[in-house]
């Protein structure tokens, strides 16, 4: 029988289409995310001060002081570690993100989770979080409510991208082809790692040959396509080993791998373990 990891969902808790809450001295016994779960919408964590560390799809992620992490729909995580912690949790549904603002995630994350904030940048965020805290607590008497908060937490999800884009820094102009094919493979790798397993697959769907995708995928992210094709595959095979009891093959099948010794041999190689000894260890 199949292990069920917990999705938590916020359709049951509010109807806004988001939520906030705020812990003072959170500590290891208080932690509320006591269970690995996944989320079916956004969260970002908004760490006034402390220190606290958080799994998230299998790494440790460390935050020190004041810092935004940004938790995409469906990743496993779990706290681990709080100390003296003063956080504010803001949830988003993923219609409630605007479409520039969720690609932006879903393409920077994966690589860069979390952002420092220095003192003014933390005096910016904890007014916003103040505000839609203040709004939250409204009674919804007027459909102009709706839109006062819709627009409240597209103006926090903006301050977040800009915190994020700061990390980044500008591009350079040099790049913007390669950045923008960069994007566009991205975002299609994530709706097609299932089906599509090699770059030529993604380089004949955005209209330009093998070798420039992996040009200019490896120019933006010092990566090969072949490496993030790879690298998606794997993330999403060690979710469903730990979250699952599906064999081997099960799991390659799910994948759209008919020779499961081959998918095997592609998770051992980038996981450093092969696919029952991952299963074993993170199960301890």
């Amino acid at each position: 029988m199949n292990k069920v990891l917990p999705i938590f969902s916020l359709i049951s808790a509010t109807q806004r289409g988001w939520e906030i809450s705020n812990y003072q001295t959170l500590e290891n016994a208080d932690l509320i995310f006591k269970a690995l779960h996944r989320d079916d919408h956004y969260i970002f964590v908004f760490q006034q001060e402390g220190r606290s560390q958080i799994m998230l799809d299998f790494e440790t992620v460390e935050i020190n002081g004041a810092a935004i992490l940004c938790i995409l729909p469906g990743q496993a995580h779990q706290g681990i570690l709080a100390e003296h912690v003063d956080a504010w949790f803001f949830a988003v549904n993923p219609e409630m993100v605007k479409d520039s603002f969720r690609h932006f995630f879903e393409e920077l994350v994966p690589q860069t989770k979390l952002v420092s904030l220095a003192f003014n940048e933390v005096q910016t965020v904890t007014k916003m979080m103040e505000l839609l805290s203040y709004m939250s607590n409204q009674p919804n008497e007027s459909c102009s409510l709706d839109e006062i908060n819709r627009s409240l937490s597209d103006a926090c999800i903006g301050v977040i991208v800009n915190e994020f884009k700061k990390l980044i820094g500008p591009e350079n102009p040099n790049l913007s082809r390669t950045v923008m094919i960069t994007k566009k493979f991205r975002s299609l790798l994530l709706k097609s790692f299932r089906t599509m397993k090699s770059p030529s697959d993604y380089a004949s769907s955005l209209s330009i040959s093998p070798s420039y995708l992996n040009e200019a995928v490896k120019k933006t992210t010092g990566f090969s396509a072949s490496y993030w094709i790879n690298q998606e595959v794997v993330l999403e095979a060690k979710r469903i080993l730990f979250h699952t009891d599906a064999s081997v093959k099960e799991v390659a099948e799910q994948l759209g791998y008919e020779d499961y010794s081959y998918f095997t041999r592609v998770f051992t190689k980038i996981a450093g373990m092969s696919p029952i000894t991952f299963r074993i260890n993170y199960r301890k």
